[in-house]
């Protein structure tokens, strides 16, 4: 490898790590103040704007949205622990429910951003032609038409 390669990866790597702790922290930081300001009316809105605007800013990929739902969530589940005094800071009440059910969509976008498509090959031969590739489905090709043998062999195609 040459030297401006190497420098190019390191700085690939080093900007994934930023992007990651960063990501992280916007995560606890929207889980804190939903936390926070989930019991009244107009606090609750803003915890699921702040929320949603969390889950569409965060870059996708291996790392992004991830570490910004786990981030989010721990915020939330230490809350849920329950305070020295004996009292929570999640009301259980319907914005409380609300608001661990707004954890679920948290959970769910980090997943479904953690999954890559895979590249896509181009399609062997021209469209409609027999056998011609439509699509991959594990790694197995469909022809588009098939020729039906069980007929009385008079080629026609189905």
């Amino acid at each position: 490898m040459s030297q401006a390669s190497l420098r190019t990866d390191r700085s690939h790597r080093a900007r994934g790590a930023l992007t990651g702790i960063g990501s992280l922290l916007a995560g606890l930081v929207t889980g804190l103040c939903a936390t926070a300001l989930h019991n009244t009316w107009w606090g609750f809105g803003l915890a699921v704007i702040g929320t949603f605007a969390l889950i569409l800013a965060v870059p996708g990929g291996r790392l992004g949205g991830p570490l910004a739902a786990l981030g989010w969530l721990t915020a939330v589940v230490l809350a849920l622990v329950g305070r020295p005094e004996g009292d929570f800071a999640i009301a259980a009440n319907l914005r409380g429910q609300l608001l661990l059910g707004l954890g679920l969509v948290v959970l769910a976008a980090g997943v479904f951003t953690a999954v890559r498509r895979p590249p896509t090959r181009p399609h062997g031969g021209a469209a409609g032609e027999l056998g011609a590739e439509t699509g991959s489905e594990g790694g197995v090709a469909r022809p588009e038409r098939v020729l039906d043998t069980r007929d009385e062999g008079d080629g026609s195609l189905h």
